[in-house]
């Protein structure tokens, strides 16, 4: 079947590198289940990569992931309607908030079935912000009436929703996390780690929400204690209020304090040089993709005990939970395991596999969107 008779399906981002890193494995799943997956994100360099891997992307420029600008947000919508419109939408599979709630409300328009995935609730419902969290949550209410699911990726994200009545019980569907591919992400396809030091790894998008600086306040206390340490990080600059700027990261590389790896498309060499990852956010995550990795390379993990991130950490078990904004915490966890026998460190890699394979295979989380999608467009 030609791709003009398959059902277009739109796969809706803030950006193309979302969709390149995250989606790419659902969209080929929606293609080989006879369907023609269309992307929609505000483009970066990424767009290219997927043009050139043959899916079509449509470039949304009045997408903003950040700030309000009602003219702007008016003329997303409208974008989306022409969208949506033009090419023949049959679902439509919308991420994140602002192309999340937009894309909600021109598909409820055209009476086009779609489907929304929460994928944390950062931003509008952190810190004290009531007057944003008020019109954020009526913007939810009302984008997400005629939504045929909602999928949340962990409990809590769902809990809220219903406590705050954004949503009814019979719409709320969890798939925990997008799902890590199981073949891939295998620490025995790749070497062992440096014997002759210990290496740390946080990887992510370079914003402060990440918990980049009380990363590197650890990196800088430890590495005055211990000679044979690393930390590394890894991942792209942002461009919100909470970036980390491209000086401040050569500044600790200058320092000595970490080494800056670049952006990786190809994480798993990455996780494989290290002996643990670190990822001390305080940003409400949905249930973060470098978590899941790293647990299914059988790596321990140390993060903080934060919505989303304690999905996919059980204390003592596959590594450590602290709390968030606490480098004295953070830097005692990273102590705790230097000082760790090789076997207990063995130990927590091997259940890290376990709870990725049992919980977050991408094979799982696919099948489940399948389903949906499926009952949606029937």
């Amino acid at each position: 079947m030609s791709n003009a008779l398959k059902p277009n399906v739109a796969i809706v981002t803030n950006i193309a590198w979302n969709i390149y890193n995250f989606r790419r494995p659902l969209a080929l799943a929606i293609k080989d289940a006879g369907y023609n997956p269309i992307f929609m994100a505000a483009p970066d360099s990424y767009a290219e990569r997927l043009t050139e891997e043959g899916y079509t992307f449509i470039p949304f420029t009045n997408l903003q992931r950040a700030g309000i600008n009602p003219f702007k947000d008016i003329q997303l919508l409208r974008d989306f309607i022409k969208a949506f419109k033009t090419l023949n939408i049959k679902c439509a599979l919308l991420y994140n908030a602002k192309p999340l709630v937009y894309g909600s409300l021109a598909a409820s328009y055209l009476k086009i079935p779609y489907i929304p995935t929460i994928t944390g609730l950062a931003g509008p419902f952190s810190g004290n912000r009531f007057f944003i969290s008020k019109i954020t949550t009526m913007l939810y209410r009302f984008s997400l009436r005629k939504s045929c699911k909602i999928v949340f990726q962990n409990e809590e994200d769902k809990k809220f929703f219903l406590h705050k009545k954004i949503t009814q019980p019979e719409k709320a569907f969890l798939i925990e996390g997008s799902g890590v591919d199981m073949e891939k992400f295998r620490a025995e396809l790749y070497g062992l780690p440096p014997e002759d030091k210990i290496v740390f790894l946080m990887f992510g998008r370079l914003s402060r929400a990440k918990g980049i600086e009380y990363y590197v306040s650890a990196a800088k206390a430890i590495g005055k204690k211990y000679f044979n340490v690393v930390f590394r990080l890894a991942g792209p600059f942002d461009n919100d209020k909470l970036a980390i700027s491209r000086e401040k990261v050569e500044e600790w590389r200058q320092q000595a304090i970490i080494e800056y790896l670049g952006v990786s498309d190809f994480i798993q060499k990455e996780i494989s040089e290290a002996h643990v990852i670190v990822y001390p956010s305080y940003y409400r995550e949905g249930i973060p993709k470098s978590l899941i990795e790293s647990a299914a390379m059988s790596r321990p993990i140390i993060t903080t005990n934060n919505v989303g991130c304690r999905e996919v950490v059980q204390q003592g078990v596959n590594g450590f939970l602290i709390p968030m904004k606490n480098t004295q915490a953070l830097i005692d966890a990273c102590e705790n395991f230097i000082q760790m026998p090789v076997e207990v460190r063995d130990k927590l890699g091997k259940a890290s596999r376990q709870i990725a394979v049992e919980r977050f295979d991408e094979k799982k989380v696919i099948a489940k969107y399948l389903k949906l999608i499926n009952n949606c467009v029937v």
